[in-house]
């Protein structure tokens, strides 16, 4: 399984531009990835049951996604969510 490379917002910023993009507009916000509320948000009221479930239920899944939750608190403090907002020119 490969692994996410964790770069800032300017790096991603670049990489987009590399790739031909223009960067139209940029944020950051705290990292809240596997955090229930941020699940409903993002899952929706019927999506995030369903992950809640299929994480109980399988046991590979639940110690991923501890790992990975384990991870974003202990780091919270340099780690953030970023958005990009790119458009293809032409």
């Amino acid at each position: 399984m490969g692994r996410a490379r964790s770069l800032r917002l300017a790096g991603s910023a670049e990489l987009m531009e590399q790739a031909g993009f223009v960067v139209e507009t940029h944020g950051a916000a705290p990292m809240h990835l596997v955090r229930p509320r941020r699940m409903i948000a993002g899952e929706g009221p019927f999506g995030a049951p369903r992950i809640a479930k299929n994480t109980a239920l399988n046991p590979a899944a639940r110690k991923r996604i501890l790992a990975m939750r384990e991870v974003v608190e202990t780091d919270r403090d340099t780690m953030a969510a970023i958005h990009l907002v790119t458009r293809k020119p032409g």
